[in-house]
Protein backbone atom coordinates (compact mmCIF):
# COMPACT_ATOMS: atom_id res chain seq x y z
CA UNK A 1 0.00 0.00 0.00
CA UNK A 2 1.23 3.45 -0.80
CA UNK A 3 0.24 6.60 1.05
CA UNK A 4 -0.84 5.53 4.47
CA UNK A 5 -0.80 7.91 7.41
CA UNK A 6 -0.88 6.42 10.88
CA UNK A 7 -0.78 7.77 14.41
CA UNK A 8 0.34 6.05 17.60
CA UNK A 9 1.51 6.81 21.10
CA UNK A 10 4.08 4.04 20.76
CA UNK A 11 7.51 4.87 19.40
CA UNK A 12 8.37 1.47 17.97
CA UNK A 13 6.89 0.55 14.60
CA UNK A 14 5.76 -3.07 14.44
CA UNK A 15 4.69 -4.47 11.09
CA UNK A 16 2.01 -7.06 10.52
CA UNK A 17 2.53 -9.95 8.10
CA UNK A 18 0.59 -8.01 5.44
CA UNK A 19 3.13 -5.14 5.42
CA UNK A 20 6.57 -5.72 3.90
CA UNK A 21 8.07 -2.35 4.88
CA UNK A 22 7.21 0.94 6.52
CA UNK A 23 8.97 3.80 8.23
CA UNK A 24 8.12 6.78 10.40
CA UNK A 25 8.57 10.09 8.61
CA UNK A 26 8.03 13.41 10.41
CA UNK A 27 5.22 15.36 8.76
CA UNK A 28 7.63 18.18 7.88
CA UNK A 29 9.74 15.71 5.86
CA UNK A 30 6.87 13.85 4.20
CA UNK A 31 6.78 15.84 0.91
CA UNK A 32 10.49 15.13 0.30
CA UNK A 33 9.86 11.38 0.71
CA UNK A 34 7.02 11.28 -1.84
CA UNK A 35 7.16 10.97 -5.57
CA UNK A 36 6.48 14.17 -7.56
CA UNK A 37 3.01 15.64 -7.17
CA UNK A 38 1.18 14.71 -10.36
CA UNK A 39 -2.26 13.40 -11.32
CA UNK A 40 -2.78 9.90 -9.96
CA UNK A 41 -0.21 10.18 -7.17
CA UNK A 42 -2.21 9.08 -4.13
CA UNK A 43 0.56 10.06 -1.72
CA UNK A 44 0.08 13.76 -2.37
CA UNK A 45 -3.72 13.50 -2.39
CA UNK A 46 -3.67 11.86 1.03
CA UNK A 47 -1.07 14.31 2.35
CA UNK A 48 -3.19 17.31 1.29
CA UNK A 49 -6.24 15.75 3.00
CA UNK A 50 -4.17 15.23 6.15
CA UNK A 51 -3.02 18.87 6.13
CA UNK A 52 -6.60 20.05 5.59
CA UNK A 53 -7.71 18.08 8.68
CA UNK A 54 -5.01 19.85 10.66
CA UNK A 55 -6.08 23.27 9.31
CA UNK A 56 -2.94 23.68 7.23
CA UNK A 57 -2.11 23.83 3.53
CA UNK A 58 0.66 22.22 1.48
CA UNK A 59 2.58 25.51 1.41
CA UNK A 60 2.82 25.51 5.23
CA UNK A 61 0.12 28.10 5.96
Amino acid sequence: MHAYIGFTREKELRLSKEVDRAEWVPESEAPAQMFPDRPGNTQHVLYRQYLKLKGMSADGK
